[in-house]
């Protein structure tokens, strides 16, 4: 018993350090919303609420509000649907949207299992070697190809946030036994 305890305790404890050096990244920053726990569908809902009113609380362009929101969205969607699950079909996960020197942050953090992270690395890597019109041309090809995986996905994800924030895709692994911590960082710059 206390072999497969082993490596969800190291588990454990890694996710605690990853939030408190993401909590040290955000310093000076105006925290919009902040969470770590078990993501499942009560909270990603009150989540997303929570975000919606505190964006239109800042008066910002509608344009800015929706970007964040959607890019949110995504995010929240990939540990739902791609990260690892306990029992009870709940994914332990971070994620934060703050605001800093003019620009919107989005992190999110969750496991998976180690067997995906390359697959992960590569089709990030290539979407952030993408020109912006590349970015629009290869998201409207998958549109229009219309595969969709079997996990419900069509590949838009990357593709789509790269989109909407008009930046590469910040992202970092934190390998921990067969499954590693996988963090995303988005940005969108807010025009005065």
């Amino acid at each position: 018993m206390v072999n497969q305890l082993t490596p969800l305790i190291v588990i454990i404890f890694g996710v605690v350090l990853i939030f408190n050096n993401h909590i040290n990244k955000l310093k000076g920053h105006d925290i919009i919303i902040s969470f770590s726990g078990k993501l499942d569908v009560e909270v990603l809902n009150n989540a997303l609420v929570v975000v919606e009113k505190k964006l239109l609380e800042r008066d910002l362009p509608l344009k800015y509000t929706k970007k964040i929101y959607n890019v949110l969205v995504e995010c929240l969607q990939n540990i739902f649907h791609h990260g690892i699950k306990d029992e009870n079909g709940d994914a332990e996960c971070i994620f934060s949207v703050s605001f800093f020197e003019n620009k919107f942050h989005i992190y999110s953090g969750n496991l998976i299992p180690n067997s995906i992270s390359q697959s992960i690395n590569q089709k990030i890597s290539s979407v952030n070697k993408l020109t912006e019109d590349e970015v629009v041309n290869q998201y409207r090809k998958v549109l229009d190809n219309g595969i969709i995986s079997d996990k419900g996905g069509s590949g838009l994800g990357f593709l789509d946030m790269k989109r909407k924030t008009k930046n590469n895709i910040g992202f970092e692994f934190f390998p921990s036994g067969d499954n590693s911590f996988f963090m995303l960082n988005l940005t969108i710059n807010i025009k005065s």
